[in-house]
């Protein structure tokens, strides 16, 4: 509803001669998803040296440790389909099978999530052992 009323308020607006702000056109600006699908390479490397450094990550959804690069995934916290950021703070290191076969593209459950909450602060504090994190 606010999205709808911003667009009817911004449509009234006085505008340029020659420039037409349509509701529509305003209300596609607003909702518009940013394109932030560039590769986790970087993500991904400072991960892969942590674990060289002997820093020890835990998949938060399978408690089993990740001790090597070939052993887990980036999973987006809040999938790409929920919310499209590849932001280190919704990217977790987890079981390269769990999330390609079971989590994919989904929310964890509240449950889940709860279960997972000390294992996700662990992940995080882990990333402080990187000045470049």
């Amino acid at each position: 509803m606010c999205l709808h009323e911003w667009s009817l308020f911004t449509e009234s607006v006085t505008q340029d001669p020659g420039v037409a702000a349509t509701r529509g056109a305003i209300y596609a600006l607003l909702t518009a998803r940013p394109d932030n699908r560039r590769p986790l390479s970087w993500e991904r490397n400072q991960i892969d040296l942590l674990l060289l450094e002997n820093v020890s990550f835990t998949c938060p959804w399978t408690q089993k440790q990740l001790t090597q690069p070939q052993h887990y995934d980036l999973d987006h916290l809040l999938p790409l389909a929920v919310y499209p950021i590849n932001e280190l703070w919704n990217l977790l290191p987890v079981d390269r099978a769990f999330n390609q076969q079971v989590k994919r593209d989904r929310l964890p459950s509240p449950q889940r999530l709860l279960a997972a909450q000390p294992l996700v602060q662990a992940a995080y504090t882990n990333y402080s052992h990187s000045a470049s994190l």
